[in-house]
């Protein structure tokens, strides 16, 4: 009994140790279950990495492959034409290794060819028609060249591989196929003409250089007939440009994306000049179709990314990044050959679809700021252009970039952008422009970002009084803003208030009294005094020199055009400019005339240090009316401004 009680504790310790190593092992278990849960997605993200890092290389290889052919078929067919002499030592090697070394492979018991009159007879015919074919062939080629020529002056754009290797194969058929039927004839007197071995290996290699030479020739022939013809040439075209463009965003080396480049280049450049021979002969389907083509490639590159669910960089993005100054060449090679297009529409009067390629041109703004400078640059040139134009003019221009001031960080550099404009029109003596463009350039500034607080106003109202008595203003004093309002967009506004200022002194400076007149209304009314009047300090004590509400390290010095203004007058066009706002500032608030903002404050009257201010008071006097400014016509209040400034030039 004691035994049978010692069993049972020993049993029942033994299957309760077990029990304790079984919830040990499923704690453990379930331990390392649940960690290998939560390393799934790390393993599927490695995975998943894995695999579309095998799959881009998988691609890369392919192309390079294709890339390389090419290459080389395009390399040899450029060093066959440029050097006859290569081309007379390699044929003869290529016909002797052909005849000898392989015609004495003996492969007539495998193939079970049998060299009779019939096939000689083949021999005969082909190579005499080859004989008819390549000089007619090189004649059409030629043709063709001219006729692409005077569609595609850029660097013709040709399907030469077809035409290079027909010309290698053709000869090789020839010299092939007369040294083979006279060996064979000359055999044929010592063995029976169907039992010719030795001749079954050469005459089997006849013919297959004999079929591929027939193959690229009709190759040949199709790609010069479709040559001639524009609409499929520009076809053709569009397709070899996205192929290399492809290319270019898979080659494994930065040795081989450089040497694709100037092929690009050629390449658009050559499909923008079809498009306007499409335009110049009036092949309106033709344009329409292929735009809309060309329009879809460029959403792609500057849109699509490298490889969908793969690598989701954007096309650009990667190229900028890997050969920033190749890239930029090339966006500028496709901004101002789209200037030229829209110049050409507009030329032929080309409306609707003149208004598509300018909005066009907008939707290639810059997403990177490396791409800024040549953004700009071409804008300038385009708006520049266009200001010209009796058909379309600036409207597009002005409602582009009006849409870019609301959501593109780089809004300075549009100030350029008009700045260049209203020098223009300024030079040209062209009031309507200059409306135009100040109204324009004005509502750029009118967003809802830009409006200050109302306890913000009142604020800068005190600190503005507390400098009127001071000469000279800091020029980076900005007015106190609220949270709502970075920086950077005030001082765009500020920049802009400038120009404006710089635009109306040149058109005192050239007697242009009417575009004088409205540009002082305008600024005064359209903004508000909290900026204008600290603004107007900067601008006389610096004067009218070098806008300094734009940061001067901006690669924009191309663009930033300049007024030239003559430093022998500019201190006295500056004296009635003074003379001038200030007189409208008062009139507009004492007669509260609110079209928009009524100065509070005045502009400082001591920014006038002259012996000769009646003479100014007496200029302005005599233009009168010329001005289209009411004060000047008041006698009264016109005393009231004369006597403001010799009181304040007696004390």
């Amino acid at each position: 009994m004691e035994k049978i009680r010692w069993s049972l504790l020993f049993f029942s310790l033994i299957i309760i140790s077990l029990q304790v190593v079984f919830i040990e092992m499923e704690q453990r278990t379930f331990e390392k279950f649940r960690k290998n849960v939560r390393d799934l997605p790390k393993r599927f993200k490695f995975v998943q990495e894995f695999i579309f890092k095998s799959l881009i290389g998988v691609i890369v290889f392919i192309i390079q492959i294709r890339m390389v052919c090419d290459s080389w078929v395009s390399s040899l067919g450029k060093i066959l034409i440029r050097n006859i002499w290569i081309s007379l030592i390699l044929l003869p090697t290529i016909f002797i290794t052909l005849f000898n070394f392989l015609g004495s492979l003996y492969i007539n018991n495998i193939i079970g060819l049998t060299v009779n009159q019939f096939l000689l007879d083949i021999i005969t015919i082909t190579t005499n028609i080859l004989g008819i074919a390549l000089p007619i062939s090189l004649t059409l080629y030629v043709f063709s060249y001219r006729e692409q020529k005077t569609a595609s002056a850029s660097g013709i754009y040709s399907r030469n591989k077809s035409l290079i290797i027909f010309v290698i194969l053709s000869i090789l058929t020839i010299l092939f196929g007369k040294t083979l039927v006279y060996v064979i004839k000359l055999d044929t007197i010592s063995m029976n003409i169907d039992t010719t071995y030795p001749h079954s290996t050469r005459v089997m290699i006849w013919l297959i250089v004999a079929f591929f030479s027939v193959i690229y020739g009709i190759r040949m022939l199709i790609d010069t007939l479709r040559n001639v013809n524009v609409r499929w040439l520009i076809n053709d075209l569009l397709k070899e440009t996205d192929d290399v463009i492809s290319n270019l965003l898979f080659a494994p080396t930065k040795k081989r994306r450089i040497t694709t480049y100037p092929i690009l280049h050629m390449y658009i450049e050559s499909i923008y000049q079809l498009l306007t021979v499409s335009v110049e002969k009036n092949m309106n389907e033709v344009y329409e179709i292929n735009y809309k083509k060309w329009e879809f490639m460029l959403s792609k590159l500057f849109e699509w990314p490298r490889l969908s669910y793969i690598d989701n960089t954007v096309r650009f993005e990667y190229l900028l990044k890997k050969d920033k100054v190749e890239f930029q060449g090339l966006y500028k090679t496709i901004l101002r050959n789209h200037i030229s297009l829209i110049k050409e529409l507009s030329n032929y009067h080309k409306i609707e679809e003149a208004y598509k390629a300018i909005n066009t041109f907008f939707v290639l703004k810059p997403r990177s700021k490396e791409l800024n400078t040549e953004f700009l640059t071409c804008l300038q040139e385009l708006a520049i252009l266009m200001s010209g134009d009796k058909h379309i003019g600036l409207d597009p221009i002005y409602k582009g970039m009006e849409e870019l001031a609301k959501d593109w960080d780089e809004k300075k550099g549009l100030v350029l952008v008009y700045k260049a404009l209203l020098v223009n029109a300024v030079h040209q003596n062209d009031t309507k422009q200059i409306y135009n463009s100040t109204h324009s350039l004005s509502r750029c500034t009118e967003q809802e970002e830009f409006s200050l607080l109302q306890s913000d106003l009142q604020e800068a109202t005190k600190r503005l009084q507390m400098v009127e008595g001071i000469n000279s203003i800091p020029f980076n004093y900005i007015a106190p803003t609220g949270e709502n309002e970075p920086k950077e967009l005030q001082e765009f506004r500020l920049a802009v208030i400038f120009v404006l200022l710089q635009v109306t002194l040149k058109t005192i400076e050239l007697g242009q009294y009417s575009s004088t007149g409205f540009l002082i209304k305008y600024i005064i009314t359209n903004f508000d005094y909290i900026l204008f009047n600290p603004v107007f300090n900067v601008f006389s004590e610096n004067k009218a020199k070098n806008n300094l509400y734009l940061n001067k390290s901006e690669p924009y010095s191309k663009i930033n055009v300049s007024f030239n203004f003559n430093k022998k007058t500019i201190e006295y066009c500056l004296n009635k400019l003074v003379i001038l706002t200030y007189g409208q500032q008062k009139y507009i608030k004492e007669n509260i005339i609110d079209f928009g903002f009524v100065p509070e404050t005045y502009i400082n009257t001591k920014h006038i240090d002259c012996s000769y201010l009646e003479h100014l008071f007496n200029a302005i006097e005599k233009v009168g009316d010329k001005y289209n400014l009411n004060f000047i016509e008041n006698k009264v209040f016109w005393k009231e401004i004369q006597d403001v400034f010799t009181v304040k030039e007696l004390v």
